[in-house]
């Protein structure tokens, strides 16, 4: 069948709809009832050439729903839901699913998490190596039922993030960490709940949360890839040497020597000992400035092509991209961000790289979706021209490179709109109840197969 007789899922309208979809099934799972009484629908997500997972069908005759105002926890960011019925025509195929990718996710950094914790209308999608584990424990809770759990803590080589999970998907989730041989894990959790325990950050599962152990996705490769480098590994615990992130102008960055990193204390040579992973003192320290963007450096592109495999650059060779890293074509590459821009306060300015994830942050969109909106005739699309004259609070990742070399430009590890304190999140009280993600709730656990009766929907 011609690829145009399908419609794509983000062209879809409200109401009926006789169109049809070639689609991937990537997650399902059963709802229940707080009382955990098994609704008789149930969930599946679909993704079509954009991304995904499982089989792929063909749908025909759906209605194209909207989501109520009030609807909690979706999986995806999308306004619109599809709702079979005993209508609905699901056909199997085979022999033509490589114009849709295996599975799909929509990653946010470890900075976004916190504001996200403030919400509880959307899920996230979480990528992390495993950094302290422990392994399922029992616990009694204030109304006297005994509770099973498994709490964890990932990184990102930037920040570290609390996990909590409880009951049958803590005892399943223990049961593959057993099974596991590849160390250290790198862990996906889909459709987490973001909330505050504490005061921190803290992942916990819904119906819809899967989890992904060492799963074969570009992301997860590029983690464990970061893992061989020493300064991936030192980045990893720099948090942990310095518990509070200064605050300092862009003139005093500029100016900081050696001695400002040359700094460890007898935790963090612990922590590095305890997680086995290198025995050098680390050079490096984390820092924020409150600037204003001044202006974009237009000189060279605003994107790069990388390869979905590694993440490395990708070459255009004979009308095809090639990844010299993976020694392979590739036929889906990926765009991501890198613009520089000069910053300032009151008293200087600085020059600094933004990557796709605080890019991304700022524009809520990816580069891909934005180079599609672009224009040939667009350098530099006129969206960026609105990121000038605002206010920003920015980590930068000070390392002993820079400051021996005195680099004039530095790298954005983290970013967000307005001026806020970089530590006030350690000391921040949160009573509110959709913020305390570590409590138990029912979730599914991710199978690899596909169960048949998304062939035979009610």
């Amino acid at each position: 069948m011609p690829r145009n007789r399908y419609t794509q899922l983000s062209s879809l309208k409200v109401g009926n709809s006789d169109c049809r979809i070639k689609v991937r099934v990537v997650r399902y799972w059963k709802g229940v009832t707080k009382l955990g009484v098994v609704f008789k629908s149930f969930n599946i997500i679909l993704l079509d050439n954009m991304l995904v997972l499982g089989r792929c069908y063909v749908i025909h005759i759906f209605q194209v729903q909207r989501y109520n105002i009030d609807d909690k926890f979706r999986c995806l960011r999308s306004d619109v839901q599809l709702i079979f019925s005993s209508e609905t025509r699901i056909k199997a195929i085979d022999g033509d699913e490589n114009s849709i990718e295996n599975n799909a996710f929509d990653f946010y950094d470890h900075s976004e998490l916190y504001e996200l914790s403030k919400q509880i209308t959307y899920l996230a999608d979480v990528v992390g190596i495993i950094k302290q584990y422990e392994p399922l424990a029992t616990l009694v809770n204030k109304h006297g039922d005994a509770q099973r759990q498994v709490k964890l803590v990932i990184t990102d080589g930037k920040s570290s993030i609390n996990v909590t999970f409880w009951d049958a998907f803590a005892e399943n989730f223990d049961q593959e960490m057993n099974e596991l041989k590849e160390r250290p894990t790198i862990l996906i959790i889909a459709s987490s709940r973001v909330g505050l325990w504490n005061g921190e950050v803290d992942l916990s599962s819904v119906g819809g949360t899967q989890c992904y152990l060492n799963y074969d996705y570009y992301s997860v490769v590029q983690l464990r890839r970061k893992l061989d480098q020493v300064s991936f590994k030192e980045q990893m615990y720099a948090a942990d040497r310095h518990g509070k992130v200064e605050l300092l102008s862009a003139a005093t960055i500029k100016d900081l020597g050696p001695e400002y990193i040359m700094v460890i204390s007898a935790h963090f040579l612990c922590c590095i000992l305890m997680f086995s992973l290198y025995t050098q003192t680390m050079c490096q320290r984390q820092v924020c400035a409150h600037l204003h963007i001044k202006y974009i450096e237009e000189t060279g592109s605003w994107y790069t092509t990388v390869c979905t495999g590694c993440g490395d650059e990708v070459e255009l060779a004979r009308d095809v991209w090639c990844c010299g890293s993976c020694n392979r074509i590739v036929p889906f590459p990926d765009n991501r961000y890198k613009v520089i821009v000069v910053a300032s306060d009151d008293i200087g300015a600085i020059e600094l790289l933004l990557g796709d994830q605080q890019i991304h942050t700022l524009l809520e969109m990816r580069a891909m979706q934005l180079l599609k909106q672009s224009t040939e005739e667009e350098d530099f699309p006129l969206v960026f021209k609105s990121l000038t004259k605002q206010k920003y609070t920015v980590k930068l990742l000070i390392k002993e490179i820079i400051v021996v070399n005195k680099a004039t430009i530095y790298w954005v590890t983290n970013i967000c709109k307005g001026f806020i304190d970089p530590n006030s999140h350690l000391e921040q009280p949160h009573d509110s109840d959709c913020r305390l993600t570590s409590q138990a709730s029912g979730s599914s656990y991710h199978l690899d197969g596909m169960s048949s009766s998304v062939m035979s929907l009610q």
